[in-house]
């Protein structure tokens, strides 16, 4: 069961890391979209798994951008320590895992209406 201080604080986390986000996506002209779909904090409070979800024009932009931010967690660990520093005592660290579950979902709606009804138009469900 998690307590309260934890969903607080895991909250908290993901606020601050969509608002730096944001301000990334605002630098690189809107070539992609970043979003954070939730965090989870270990029950010491040492470790931040951060589940982000990457709207990309290509998948290789989004493995490539994936990596770089995955590279960098350092920074943003240092980014939001010193945003959060009154909130924590130790600030956990970050790791970023890829959320694919929209697009897992996506695949299977449109595999089980084209099994289903062969003759169905999917561009009518879609609309």
């Amino acid at each position: 069961m998690i307590n309260n201080k934890l969903k607080r604080a895991a909250s908290l986390i993901r606020k601050k890391i969509s608002e730096l986000f944001i301000n990334i996506e605002n630098n690189y002209k809107k070539e992609f979209i970043i979003s954070v779909t939730k965090v989870i904090l270990s029950p010491d409070s040492s470790l931040a798994k951060i589940y982000i979800s990457i709207y990309s024009i290509s998948n290789e932009n989004k493995n490539l951008l994936f990596k770089q931010i995955c590279n960098s967690s350092s920074i943003y660990k240092n980014i939001l320590a010193k945003q959060l520093r009154h909130q924590f005592r130790k600030f956990p660290n970050i790791y970023f895992k890829l959320d694919d579950s929209f697009e897992y979902i996506e695949n299977i709606e449109k595999n089980l209406i084209i099994k289903n009804n062969s003759n169905f138009d999917l561009d009518l469900y879609l609309k």
